[in-house]
């Protein structure tokens, strides 16, 4: 009985994260971009509230772009840190 409680409890807050509500589309971001001449996506969770601000979520949505890449620097920097 508990490890149905615990199973149904977990799968609503699964559930419930990944709902559309929590999604905003803000384009006022698109100044920064026009003005760096770059096209681009932005996405920033905010972890207290439950919230999603995305600038260009078709871009954000497509598969072909590699969301991690902004990583590499952070890896260069490190193996540059440590030799």
């Amino acid at each position: 009985m508990l490890k149905s409680f615990l199973s149904v409890l977990i799968l609503s807050f699964l559930l419930a994260g990944c709902s559309q509500t929590n999604v905003t589309e803000d384009d006022s971001l698109k100044q920064y971009f026009d003005t760096a001449g770059v096209t681009g996506t932005f996405g920033m969770f905010d972890n207290g509230h439950g919230h999603f601000t995305i600038y260009n979520l078709r871009r954000f949505r497509d598969s072909a772009y590699q969301p991690s890449s902004t990583f590499d620097i952070l890896l260069s920097l490190v193996g540059v840190q440590t030799g």
